[in-house]
């Protein structure tokens, strides 16, 4: 007998294959572009999101290098500190190249503590947002309750940069440490010695010396010179011995001395009377 070939009965042995749309190609691999010109283009758009990311090919060096490693916010308070004290934050830049300076030179620190270092100096200052104007601005001594304002700040700058960072990071402790005295006497909490973090020993010192160098409204510059000799005396009781070496070892000739703010003052001047073992400012 032949087998039935009509079409009828071909259509009930065999299975209809039902057609399905193909899946479109190319939307998947857009995707995949887009992502690679993202990260291509990562260094030149604004960076989102609240994470501080090492940034390789970082220098230091360069004040504007802060818009690319910082988050939104904390360049927004930044750039907030310097329109309210235009000294204030070129001081903080010149900290930060400073203590970036003695952090390499030292030789202790791995590549994420250098950039934390840097971040500290830059970053220091921001609680000087809560300070009045008033009190920034002063020309002359400043009183007791001025002064008060001014050691508020480092507990305000924790205050304002930890809700921004990764939970733990070490960038809060070490921002919150930038008042700390080798010796224990120091602010807020204490700490001596090796229990203070090294960006923050760093920190302190660059911020003496620059503070020292420099004129500020309240107080005329001495000179590099005249700091390094300053803090020299007060290694191992305010600030960390090792560090103090490095600073007189880069900069005792006079070499990379910070550009001074108000030009027109005279930078060399008798030093200060102050009590040997302390730096106030």
């Amino acid at each position: 007998m032949k087998p039935n070939t009509s079409p009828e009965a071909t259509s009930r042995s065999t299975p209809r294959r039902t057609e399905r749309p193909a899946k479109p190609l190319a939307r998947p691999t857009v995707r995949s572009m887009g992502r690679r010109r993202d990260s291509r283009e990562s260094n030149e758009r604004p960076m989102k999101g609240n994470r501080l990311p090492t940034h390789s090919a970082m220098n230091p060096t360069d004040p504007l290098d802060y818009r690319r490693v910082l988050s939104q916010p904390l360049r927004d308070l930044l750039e907030s500190l310097g329109r309210k004290c235009p000294v204030t934050f070129e001081h903080s830049r010149r900290v930060a190249g400073r203590a970036h300076d003695l952090a390499l030179a030292g030789h202790r620190l791995d590549r994420p503590q250098l950039l934390r270092t840097w971040l500290t100096g830059l970053l220091h200052d921001l609680g000087k947002l809560v300070v009045p104007t008033e009190v920034l601005a002063k020309e002359g001594d400043l009183d007791d309750q001025e002064w008060r304002w001014l050691r508020l700040s480092s507990l305000c700058t924790e205050s304002l940069v930890r809700p921004l960072l990764p939970p733990g990071d070490p960038l809060a402790a070490a921002l919150r440490a930038t008042r700390e005295r080798w010796n224990g006497g120091g602010y807020p909490d204490g700490l001596y010695a090796e229990q203070i973090p090294a960006e923050a020993r760093i920190v302190h010192l660059a911020d003496a010396i620059d503070a020292i160098e420099n004129a500020t409204p309240y107080r005329e510059g001495q000179g590099l010179q005249a700091a390094l000799r300053i803090v020299s005396e007060c290694s191992r009781s305010q600030f960390d011995p090792y560090y103090v070496e490095i600073a007189l070892s880069l900069w005792s000739d006079g070499s990379q001395a910070a550009a001074d703010p108000f030009p027109g003052r005279n930078r060399e001047r008798p030093p200060l009377a102050h009590t040997p073992g302390t730096v106030n400012w």
